[in-house]
């Protein structure tokens, strides 16, 4: 049976992306180069890779995150200056979504939250 290894996507500028993804993620870098980083936060693997090969941009994939306090991640995200989404709720609690510097969606969801807790 396959097992889940990683998720890596390509990006532009890899000091840049180290730094945003360390501090939005609280990650710890295990791995560092020119062309790959490996990140790990929470049990999983980043990677990041770089090159004249890269296709950067948007939607390279999507990464979602469970949190305990979804405004402080938001602020956090804000404060590295990511793009973020409205909040939205779903079944499973409130969500909303924060690009990294090449434009790559992060999801970011608290469970059992609901808008008007949120907004109380």
């Amino acid at each position: 049976m396959p097992a889940f290894d990683l998720a890596w996507t390509y990006v532009s500028d890899m000091d840049t992306s180290v730094a945003f993804y360390t501090a939005l993620l609280h990650a710890e870098v295990q791995y560092a180069s020119k062309e790959w980083t490996s990140l790990r936060a929470d049990g999983i693997t980043l990677g990041l890779h770089s090159g004249a090969e890269a296709p950067t941009g948007k939607n390279n994939f999507k990464l979602s995150f469970t949190v305990d306090d979804i405004l402080a991640v938001r602020r956090l995200a804000e404060s590295l200056n990511a793009k973020t989404g409205e909040y939205h709720e779903t079944p499973r609690g409130v969500l909303f979504t924060a690009e990294d510097p090449d434009g790559n969606t992060l999801q970011f969801m608290q469970p059992g939250l609901t808008l008007a807790a949120l907004l109380a």
